[in-house]
């Protein structure tokens, strides 16, 4: 998606304390997914639909983002994004993709329907989810939890050929680091490994 930072057909994670904008960063990539550019000059090299699933956010939440956001854009770049940006504000809803059988985490039926959803769009090209914490029953912070649902993003990645970008939220005791890695998302090394 984004030369030598994003991988289509491949998942990332993104990483960082309560509100530190990973969601609005999400909102950037996905409209860069469709308009084929960002604010700041990272390459884009692929262009199509871009999905989001936003579980903390409301439909009123997704327009005012929208308007912000897209106040600079020209009416082409506005119309592209009304045709190829699909956002699910689902706040309130039961969207756990995976669900706990003893201590097994496995795909529940809105895991594969969510894999069936996005394989319907044929230029497929970003999906973003957010945040971690809200699709799974597992424990964040069993490593074996976190492995399973980062293999979940992934097989998302690999079956749709998007760029898959999933948020998590970073453990407590980095906020006050100065600068956050991978390794410091809840869960640490089973979701980043996977």
């Amino acid at each position: 998606l984004a030369k030598n930072r994003l991988l289509m057909g491949r998942a990332h994670v993104l990483t960082g304390i309560g509100g530190s904008s990973k969601t609005t960063l999400l909102y950037h990539l996905a409209m860069a997914g469709v308009i084929g550019r960002l604010p700041w000059d990272w390459v884009i090299e692929s262009t199509g639909t871009a999905l989001l699933f936003l579980t903390e956010d409301t439909a009123q939440d997704v327009h005012h983002s929208l308007a912000a956001m897209t106040a600079d854009l020209d009416d082409g770049e506005v119309e592209l994004l009304a045709e190829r940006l699909r956002v699910f504000a689902l706040a309130g809803e039961d969207v756990r993709l995976l669900s706990l059988d003893g201590q097994a985490l496995f795909e529940n039926s809105r895991g594969k329907g969510l894999i069936e959803k996005c394989q319907q769009y044929g230029d497929l090209v970003f999906i973003g989810l957010d945040p971690a914490l809200a699709l799974t029953e597992g424990d964040e912070m069993s490593q074996a939890h976190q492995r399973y649902l980062g293999q979940f993003c992934d097989k998302l990645a690999i079956k749709t050929g998007a760029c898959v970008v999933l948020t998590t939220h970073a453990t407590k005791a980095s906020a006050s680091a100065e600068e956050l890695t991978s390794h410091q998302s809840r869960g640490g090394g089973g979701i980043t490994d996977a």
